[in-house]
């Protein structure tokens, strides 16, 4: 027996849901290549990564492409977005001088409305083309073309000669200059109107962006002066033990960087909530900056010499802290912001679509920067926006892929980033923490009505094969006691029932936090398939991002210009709504 080719590392934050979907992103990246592909040779031989990142970070390929676990029989039921192939395109595209036109058969149906059957679009002189393979039908054809907004017409082949799925889609830049009819096997049309998507108005004054990848309300009361006074000083010596002014602590590690904290003693509270901070900082990140001031939590105390002399900051270290002190009692120490609140994260590669798409939501004011607070994560600090910039995680963020349904082995990675959030404490100040994808166009308006048949609850399922990773949500006590698991190991950096407990090493980081939630620590799971509408959960015709008002989110969508369509799709004219 020859031996097996070693599987290919993977970016852990690329959906890649099964081998097929796999194989025709390789296809994609090597037909932009011009190299022919072998289905078979694929499917026993995995490429190079560099192949599969080529695809999946864009840059210089600006196309879609969708590959589906079950193949064209039938209605389609899973499928990704990827990237494909596009250019300028000279002359009629695949139409040969012998065909004849006759009377085309037009039949509607679905969103996209009247469809010319057995007829092709041909279109003359220099154009622009995109190709997308493996679609399924005419209908996502037609809908990948209205999320582009350079394509005005387009036209499905049934059969266009790929392996596996082989029906092939075409977008075209203008509508047709002829018709060309008695083409078995091809369906053209146009896309359907495009709904404008109305943005969110500008950000409160009580929105602020985190130089640690965090961004929210603020949480602090100004009430004047360096620290709080009258009944409160009495409590200080317990929460605060010793305070330096124009002073700055240098020791430890940032632990975090806390936005919008107006006094020194909010500065001191923040780091008595965090079992790990040893000193704090409070004041001006610089002289000149505009923002308002940042809390710094540092993982050490700090010796004579680390302590510099600096006008305006404060630092100073906590108060005792109680031997019952954790998670738990941090939840009761700390008081959220309002009833509801909701903190969203979500975890992003360096310099890839995912990246795009998280710049794209900042500047509508959509996705998690709708919600009460928003936290960026990756493996390196980038910087988004103005004043926005990541959290880094103790990973690389790379997998291997494997298991029955060779999907991303991930679970490691989303164990350093939950920590990653534990450690940050930000949920403590929130009913509810929810992990958003980024290439799942998500409305956290409609998630808070969802969420008001799910008070008291632990966690919920977001799909009736089991949780999804597009979006997890979880109550503020679930990550208390997710918390508590990981104080419980050596070293803090994982969960320790859940780890001893499990045997995950073939499992997805949503499949793996399904059952530590739920089966090691106990906590109740609910139910509702409002949350999430993919098509690996049989949500129908979820390209058009058309499934009834309530759906919390649509995936997935990898470029920016499928991703605002979607999003314009579902909200139909109607603009983006941010809290208040």
């Amino acid at each position: 027996m020859a031996a097996r080719a070693p599987v290919p590392m993977a970016p852990a934050a690329d959906l890649l849901v099964n081998r097929k979907e796999y194989d025709a992103l390789v296809a994609v990246a090597k037909a932009s290549e011009g190299e022919e592909v072998c289905h078979e040779e694929v499917a026993h031989r995995p490429p190079p990564l560099t192949v599969v990142r080529r695809v999946l970070a864009g840059g210089a390929l600006l196309a879609a492409a969708v590959a589906f676990a079950l193949l064209c029989a039938g209605v389609a039921r899973s499928g990704t977005i990827a990237r494909g192939e596009e250019g300028l395109r000279q002359g009629p595209l695949r139409v040969a001088s012998s065909e004849v036109e006759v009377k085309a058969q037009v039949f509607t149906g679905g969103r996209c409305g009247k469809k010319d059957e057995d007829t092709d679009y041909v279109l003359w002189g220099p154009q622009w083309g995109k190709s997308l393979d493996h679609i399924p039908d005419p209908e996502m054809c037609c809908a990948m073309c209205q999320g582009v907004p350079q394509c005005q017409s387009w036209t499905w082949i049934k059969d266009a000669g790929l392996d596996g799925c082989p029906s092939q889609c075409w977008m075209k830049s203008r509508r047709p200059d002829k018709k060309v009819h008695g083409k078995s096997g091809y369906v053209s049309g146009l896309p359907p109107p495009r709904p404008p998507l109305r943005a969110a108005p500008p950000r409160s004054a009580g929105l602020a962006e985190a130089s640690g990848g965090s961004y929210g309300k603020d949480n602090a009361t100004n009430v004047g002066g360096l620290l709080r006074g009258g009944t409160r000083q009495a409590v200080q010596d317990e929460t605060c033990s010793k305070i330096e002014r124009d002073t700055d602590y240098q020791a430890g590690d940032n632990l975090n960087m806390v936005p919008n904290i107006m006094n020194a003693w909010k500065c001191c509270e923040e780091c008595h909530a965090v079992a790990r901070c040893r000193s704090w900082t409070w004041g001006k990140a610089r002289a000149e900056d505009e923002h308002n001031s940042v809390c710094y939590l540092k993982s050490a105390i700090p010796k004579k010499s680390e302590k510099k002399s600096a006008d305006g900051l404060v630092s100073g270290l906590p108060g005792k802290r109680h031997e019952t002190e954790g998670p738990k009692f941090d939840m009761e120490a700390v008081t959220v912001v309002r009833p509801g609140s909701i903190y969203c994260f979500s975890l992003i590669m360096p310099k890839s679509y995912e990246q795009e798409l998280m710049e794209t939501q900042h500047s509508l004011n959509a996705g998690i920067f709708a919600c009460d607070e928003a936290a960026v994560y990756s493996n390196m600090t980038l910087h988004l926006a103005s004043g926005l910039q990541t959290g880094v995680v103790d990973s690389d963020l790379k997998c291997v892929l494997g298991g029955d349904a060779y999907t991303a082995l991930n679970t490691w990675i989303f164990i350093a980033v939950w920590r990653k959030v534990v450690e940050d404490g930000r949920y403590l100040y929130h009913d509810w923490t929810v992990k958003v994808d980024a290439d799942s166009v998500f409305f956290p308006d409609r998630l808070s009505v969802v969420l008001q048949d799910h008070k008291g609850g632990g966690f919920i399922n977001n799909c009736k094969y089991g949780l999804h990773g597009p979006i997890e949500v979880l109550s503020r006590a679930a990550v208390a006691t997710l918390a508590e698991d990981y104080a419980a190991s050596f070293d803090g950096k994982s969960p320790k029932k859940c780890v001893e407990g499990l045997h995950f090493g073939t499992w997805g980081e949503d499949v793996f936090l399904d059952r530590c939630l739920h089966d090691v620590l106990k906590l109740p799971r609910g139910m509702d398939d409002r949350l999430m509408c993919e098509a690996h959960c049989d949500c129908p015709d979820w390209y058009w991002c058309k499934n009834g008002t309530s759906r919390v989110v649509f995936h997935p969508f990898k470029r920016p210009d499928l991703y605002r369509q979607c999003m314009a799709n579902a909200l139909d004219g109607q603009p983006l709504l941010v809290k208040k």
